[in-house]
């Protein structure tokens, strides 16, 4: 006997553009993930190319959607990651050491961008 899986809806009717995702969220909340940064209300935020994205943090994966979830075509899974290509949204699956990893290198990242910044500064500075 085959287990029924979740329909995720084919179109937006509108804003919000990554609502078909939303159950799929909802899905991973209730199985122990958290958002990175934003509310379960509004899980998604839109980046400079207007695209939508959600960063849940947990024991969740692609194969676990994939076994309890009917995609649509244009919904697309990676290794972290599922896209809705239709409507420009998406959503990653990271676990807590990944997660970990990727804000150390950020911190590490923009540790580095500082020091540049502050070396450019200094190097106007002593010309003037």
């Amino acid at each position: 006997m085959s287990k029924k899986k979740i329909m995720i809806a084919e179109s937006a009717d509108g804003y919000p553009y990554w609502g078909p995702l939303m159950p799929i969220v909802e899905f991973c909340l209730e199985r122990g993930c958290k958002l990175s940064t934003r509310t379960p209300k509004k899980p998604f935020y839109e980046d400079r190319n207007g695209s939508s994205s959600c960063s849940l943090i947990g024991a969740v994966t692609t194969q676990d959607i994939i076994d309890n979830f009917s995609l649509p075509d244009h919904i697309e899974t990676g290794k972290i990651s599922i896209s809705d290509t239709k409507h420009r949204s998406s959503i990653r699956l990271l676990s807590a050491e990944e997660f970990e990893k990727i804000s150390k290198e950020r911190e590490a990242k923009n540790e580095k961008r500082k020091k540049k910044l502050l070396e450019s500064r200094r190097r106007r500075a002593d010309a003037i």
